[in-house]
């Protein structure tokens, strides 16, 4: 209990064997949330897609954070992270199922949508809140690739073209690729 105590962050890299997807899904919240605390991170916090739409009655009970967690996502800029996708196109490049990653941003192809998650972002910081509830999913979460020691993979070890960290000359980030989400409609179960 002195390790935990003494060193918060255990959990940041811990591998935790869970008996269900609602186990995980609590965990995840739990991390997430000490993550964004620890860090002086924002949390983001969204609705996961069903594959059915609901009447709003019922939207509002099924959407129920304590009863079934597993419907919500969330991000931290910074956060450890594993990619659990084989399909993202980078599997050439060596980033598949499996691959370490830190988690960087979201993001928007649709800029009303970029410049409403700014304005909620905006107004968190104002409030001083850590939580942001987004109307929406985004698009893609951008993760910062990282090799076998967990630093940073070096921009020299990836296209400069499909690297989102290049061009900007202050950032150290390596290599920032985005990976887009799948809707509930198009995941198979």
């Amino acid at each position: 209990m002195e390790d935990v105590t003494r060193d918060p962050a255990w959990i940041d890299d811990a591998t935790i064997l869970v008996t269900s997807n609602v186990d995980k899904a609590i965990l995840t919240a739990c991390a997430a949330s000490h993550f964004a605390k620890r860090q002086n991170q924002l949390l983001f916090r969204w609705k996961r897609k069903l594959r059915l739409e609901l009447p709003a009655g019922v939207d509002a009970i099924v959407y129920d954070e304590d009863a079934n967690p597993e419907l919500f996502a969330y991000f931290v800029a910074g956060a450890p992270a594993n990619i659990l996708d084989n399909n993202s196109g980078n599997v050439g490049w060596g980033v598949a199922n499996g691959s370490p990653c830190r988690l960087h941003s979201l993001g928007w192809d649709d800029d009303t949508k970029r410049q409403a998650v700014l304005e909620l972002v905006d107004g968190a910081r104002s409030a001083g809140l850590h939580v942001v509830n987004l109307p929406f999913p985004p698009e893609y979460i951008n993760v910062q690739l990282l090799d076998s020691n967990k630093d940073p993979l070096p921009a020299s070890q990836w296209p400069p073209d499909v690297n989102l960290a290049v061009g900007d000359p202050t950032s150290n980030a390596g290599v920032v690729i985005p990976i887009g989400l799948m809707s509930a409609n198009n995941r198979k179960r």
